[in-house]
């Protein structure tokens, strides 16, 4: 996809996403501002779309004229050189989940207000959402109490989060994210007894936004039951 295609994509499908992004709660000092939030947040999208790999990638690849160039084209505000990647990591660090998860669930809210994904329903009435945990980050060291543990002959191989996700899904191999759960770890549960609590705290917040929207909820038995 070239970049005046995906920037023609964003503005059909999520006209207010810039603007979305820079309504968050900045943590920043205002008085020590130089880069709007949605400059530093479409920097943290392009690190993921583009698989970079890793945050100081950012200034390897992204500090470019051209790329700088399509940047603005996203975002107003300060744009003669691409921000370090320091400065995207300390705003990411001061946000809490709930500033990206109402982006997501506004950017979910526009596509199935635009009927977007209409044509998907299940017997043209059921938006699918199907709800399972999956890998998230990993670390050599325990990172809290909640760390899950991988282990071979008695030894620990490397800690773990999960999360349970609920995604809208499609035919055509869509898997758009609606609400996610961190599955904790506690003495003595099993992984399923672990994902069937981080449901039972995910559902009512996923009754709460789409309080409205006829779904079918698809679940791998193995996980929840």
């Amino acid at each position: 996809m070239t970049g005046d295609v995906f920037l023609k994509t964003v503005f059909h499908f999520f006209p207010r996403l810039t603007r979305w992004l820079n309504q968050i709660e900045d943590p920043r000092n205002k008085n020590k501002i130089t880069y709007e939030p949605g400059h530093l947040l479409w920097l943290g999208i392009f690190l993921f779309l583009l698989r970079l790999g890793s945050k100081r990638r950012i200034k390897y690849k992204l500090a470019t004229e051209y790329f700088l160039k399509n940047l603005s084209r996203f975002c107003s505000g300060y744009n003669q050189k691409v921000a370090h990647h320091d400065t995207v990591e300390y705003l990411f660090s001061g946000l809490g989940p709930g500033q990206m998860h109402r982006v997501r669930h506004k950017m979910i809210n526009r596509l199935i207000r635009m009927k977007a994904l209409e044509k998907y329903r299940l017997l043209g009435k059921y938006y699918m959402i199907a709800v399972d945990g999956t890998g998230h980050i990993v670390f050599s060291k325990r990172h809290c109490p909640h760390c899950l543990t991988k282990e071979k002959d008695g030894k620990v191989l490397y800690y773990y989060h999960n999360v349970l996700e609920a995604k809208i899904v499609t035919s055509t191999g869509l898997a758009l994210s609606v609400e996610t759960e961190f599955i904790l770890n506690s003495d003595g549960a099993t992984k399923q007894d672990c994902e069937l609590a981080a449901f039972y705290r995910m559902a009512p917040r996923l009754k709460k936004k789409f309080s409205q929207l006829k779904i079918c909820l698809c679940y791998n038995m193995g996980s929840l039951w």
